[in-house]
């Protein structure tokens, strides 16, 4: 009896550790095909070569537990240098993400400099030195090394390397966890540019920062905690298959979304860059009475020309229509007007909707497209927030009620 309970338990133990090594092996492959699919997306080298690296570090991070499953104990310097190796990389994997969504929300082509660099990448020279440092420890050491139980066991000099591979492990969570709220800022200034720029933001605000953001910060929280307690002695409670899941999950969730055809500033052309780019009006030579004239221009093209239904209008087309600079347009937009162009724009859409509604003889989506929205979402989040209601919800009302029209159409 007690023999068929080891062999159960030697069991489980075996088909837990495949099943670990297969999720080590789905992280790798997908950071490998989304790197290769990174380079082979014509005409975007240059806003995904930062996502490329991100791809790539994450394929090289995974190396050491495949490593380990190929070569086992029998080569153990070969197993310990691809750990080192992994280790190093990992501490240059959030730069990387950082920096592309850099490329993607900041105003001109970015690129980052030595001071911008110097910060990001303190953390992987010193993870290097120390990883250095551990690879001519005595074999029986290194093996020890990566134990926060065993480091009190070890000599002087292995210890102190121990407790700096310990150290540098937590720093890896405390970056990705700054990471997490510098993404949330990048995202809040990009979408303040979009709607001061464009007509609808459903393609261009990269929704996929906000959803990777909270299980980014989570998943270092998590771990940043587990370290403590196994400090303290306490049983690590991130299981190691958990945690795998978690990776691929992530991986997933970047990749779907980052590689997917956007038309983001990023991918624009550089003049739509730099004329999307002109929203400063510092001491402005605009005058109350060119504002009022800019004002009753901007309500012509609107009224009569309808640009509003133009899906993907920008700034710099609606400058273009009414003959006046993109920087007047939107600071008569903003200080005469109070609107941002988003929501200039969605506030002649909804106009137009609510008569459209109230008539019944179209649907909703119909009706979403031709007022200029380009998703059904973002047409039902714009009525919401002008009605308090929802169409369909509107559209109900109207079968009992004669409502009167807040529309300019009505």
């Amino acid at each position: 009896m007690h023999q068929q309970q080891e062999e159960h338990r030697s069991d489980r133990s075996m088909n837990l550790d495949s099943l670990f090594v297969v999720m080590q092996a789905s992280g790798f492959a997908i950071a490998c095909l989304a790197a290769m699919l990174g380079l082979t997306m014509r005409g975007r080298f240059h806003a995904n070569r930062y996502l490329v690296a991100f791809f790539a570090l994450i394929a090289a991070s995974e190396l050491s537990a495949i490593t380990e499953t190929v070569f086992g104990t029998d080569t153990p310097i070969v197993r310990d240098a691809f750990r080192a190796f992994s280790f190093t990389v990992t501490t240059a994997i959030g730069p990387a993400l950082l920096f592309h969504v850099c490329v993607l929300t900041t105003r001109e082509p970015w690129t980052p400099n030595r001071r911008t660099l110097a910060p990001h990448l303190m953390l992987t020279v010193a993870t290097a030195f120390v990883c250095v440092a551990f690879l001519f420890l005595p074999e029986i050491d290194r093996t020890s090394a990566f134990r926060w139980s065993a480091l009190a066991e070890l000599p002087p000099i292995s210890g102190l390397v121990g407790r700096g591979l310990a150290i540098m492990e937590l720093l890896i969570y405390v970056q990705w966890m700054i990471l997490s709220f510098v993404l949330v800022r990048c995202l809040a200034f990009h979408l303040r540019e979009l709607k001061n720029h464009h007509a609808t933001s459903e393609v261009t605000e990269m929704r996929w920062i906000g959803a990777l953001t909270l299980p980014l910060g989570g998943y270092a929280a998590l771990c940043l905690a587990s370290q403590f307690l196994v400090m303290f002695g306490r049983q690590n409670p991130l299981n190691a298959i958990f945690d795998s899941l978690l990776v691929v999950i992530i991986l997933l969730v970047v990749a779907l979304w980052s590689l997917r055809p956007a038309d983001t500033a990023a991918s624009r052309p550089p003049q739509e860059v730099r004329l999307a780019a002109e929203v400063k009006y510092v001491k402005s030579a605009l005058d109350g009475d060119r504002a009022a004239q800019i004002a009753r221009k901007l309500d012509a093209a609107m009224r009569h020309d309808r640009l509003y239904r133009e899906a993907g209008l920008s700034l710099g087309d609606l400058s273009r229509h009414v003959g006046v600079v993109p920087n007047y347009v939107s600071q008569t937009l903003n200080e005469r007007l109070g609107l941002s162009f988003f929501d200039y724009l969605n506030s002649w859409r909804i106009d137009e909707a609510l008569d459209l509604v109230d008539r019944g003889d179209q649907t909703i989506l119909s009706i979403a497209y031709e007022v200029g929205f380009n998703s059904r979402s973002s047409f039902y989040t714009a009525f919401k927030a002008r009605t308090g209601t929802t169409p369909t919800a509107r559209r109900r009302m109207a079968g009992d009620l004669s409502p009167v029209s807040s529309s300019r159409f009505g």
